[in-house]
């Protein structure tokens, strides 16, 4: 990929996907524009001893990765980065946010498919995460951790990093991160903006960080509070409540079609070219 927009066919939904003020635009923009590490990314990793003077030798936007339980497709991590350090690569499994969330809460029973479940304990297990634990954790985390730890296997690698871009500037989605660390064993996962662990898993070393971000310029959201869209919908609300389509929120619109009037949910990714589900031939409100 030469440019960060090059991503955009191997999103989930595509072009749909690819929104100033979320995390995929967000990610590959900053990235992008370091041609390297982030100053971010570079300033932790030079404050751990395993990993100071650290350089990108490689990305991959977008990286599948088979999670070897036979079950379901592969896991696809935002940005598999490959590292050079002193005492060889380490491989480092980057998940971007601003807002969205870390999908569904395993205990939500309508949270999860009987797919992703079938796959839970194989994952948990991989992690040393007990039944008992699982309830309030959030289901990417256990791929994304996952990715990091079997793709290092893959290049040979006796490193990996879970690391968490985040754009948000209310930290939407720390205590989630934070308590996943705790339930896999991490006990000095409190303060999480500095690397944590490691723990050794398949010969691995397991590391985590949170690192947090400005959103780029380039990458900030045009739709606020009050805009109408082309179809005449207007946001009047960005809720907290998730849709459950690729750890989206529920965001309220109203339409101002005529007389019409119909407030409805849309996922956020949607509503720049949003219509009412009453008057104009949308598809239903959530």
């Amino acid at each position: 990929m030469g440019a960060p927009g090059d991503v955009i066919p191997h999103l989930a939904r595509g072009a749909a996907h690819w929104r100033k003020g979320f995390s995929a635009h967000a990610l590959a923009t900053t990235w992008f524009a370091a041609d390297g590490l982030p100053a971010t990314v570079r300033q932790v990793l030079d404050a751990h001893p395993a990993f100071a003077g650290s350089v990108l030798l490689d990305g991959f936007l977008e990286r599948e990765t088979d999670l070897r339980d036979g079950l379901g497709r592969a896991s696809q991590t935002d940005l598999l980065a490959l590292i050079g350090t002193s005492t060889g690569p380490a491989v480092m499994a980057v998940e971007g946010k601003v807002e969205e969330s870390f999908a569904a809460i395993i205990g939500d029973q309508s949270g999860l498919s009987a797919g992703q479940r079938a796959r839970l304990g194989a994952l948990a297990d991989l992690l040393g995460i007990e039944t008992p634990k699982l309830a309030p954790l959030r289901y990417q985390l256990f791929h994304r951790a996952a990715a990091a730890i079997f793709e290092a296997d893959r290049y040979r690698s006796d490193k990996a990093i879970l690391l968490v871009h985040s754009f948000s500037p209310s930290k939407t989605g720390r205590q989630d991160f934070v308590a996943f660390l705790h339930a896999a064993g991490i006990d000095n996962a409190a303060d999480p903006s500095q690397l944590v662990g490691p723990k050794r898993i398949m010969g691995v070393d397991f590391y985590a960080v949170w690192i947090a971000d400005e959103l780029p310029k380039s990458s900030m959201d045009p739709a606020q509070v009050g805009d109408l869209n082309t179809n005449q919908q207007r946001l009047l609300v960005k809720t907290r409540f998730m849709c459950n389509d690729h750890s989206q929120y529920i965001w309220s619109v109203q339409c101002e079609r005529g007389q019409c009037g119909h407030i409805y949910g849309a996922n956020g990714l949607d509503f720049h070219q949003r219509k009412c589900p009453k008057c104009g031939g949308g598809g239903p409100g959530l």
